[in-house]
């Protein structure tokens, strides 16, 4: 039987990849052992529906995020801290959930 598995998110860009791995070792292992709680972290929130604590997560993440793809980064961390009323929950939501994807994505580039 069929069974839900989700699509496995795309693997950083060459150009993030070759940031990745140019990236001071001491940051980088910074945010391999700070990363995977801030995503628990913000999944939780997400799933109580703590607005407040969202946006401190995302503020948090973001000046590592754009050190190592400000292009992916930037536009999505300012999406989702202008869209913070929740105005336009499902975009806020789809934001998040990309977010989470490119957390995930650095992690893996960093081989976590």
């Amino acid at each position: 039987p069929p069974t839900d598995v989700a699509p496995a998110s795309p693997l950083p860009s060459p150009q993030a990849q070759a940031i990745i791995e140019a990236m001071d070792p001491v940051v980088a292992a910074l945010f391999r052992k700070s990363a995977p709680e801030r995503l628990a972290t913000l999944r939780a929130a997400r799933s109580t529906g703590d607005q407040d604590k969202v946006l401190r997560v995302v503020h948090s993440l973001k000046p590592q995020l754009t050190s190592f793809d400000a292009d992916r980064f930037t536009p999505l961390c300012a999406r989702i801290r202008e869209s913070g009323s929740q105005d336009d929950l499902a975009a806020w939501n789809a934001d998040l959930d990309t977010l989470e994807r490119g957390v995930e994505d650095v992690l893996r580039g960093l081989g976590q």
